[in-house]
């Protein structure tokens, strides 16, 4: 059974809300879904934090941040940034190798 009630997806748009990616069309069009689906893991996120808005869901993820987030900030923001530049997969790529270098970072365990 997993222990952590978010799923990678919504792990996806939390860290596309803290990069100040807004519009639930936006972050549908990256990742290849319907702004209605983003809109309900964005509910269910929501509830599982006990939160009422996207500002509190980007501040709950760099809260998350033990230390050294600026530089997961910025490649996020430099992701964000060129997405319109690249594929969605190619974007996917990238947000996925972000996420496991900040699992190996605080966790330590090094997947590969």
């Amino acid at each position: 059974m997993n222990k952590d009630p978010l799923t990678k997806r919504e792990y996806e748009i939390i860290m596309l809300i803290a990069t100040r990616m807004d519009e639930s069309k936006e972050i549908a069009h990256l990742l290849d879904i319907s702004p209605r689906t983003v809109d309900v893991h964005i509910w269910n996120i929501q509830r599982i934090l006990n939160l009422n808005t996207r500002t509190a869901i980007a501040r709950w993820y760099w809260q998350q941040q033990p230390h050294g987030n600026g530089e997961y900030r910025e490649a996020w923001t430099e992701l964000y940034n060129c997405s319109g530049e690249l594929g969605n997969q190619e974007t996917m790529e990238l947000m996925d190798n972000i996420m496991l270098s900040i699992k190996e970072r605080d966790t330590g365990v090094h997947d590969g």
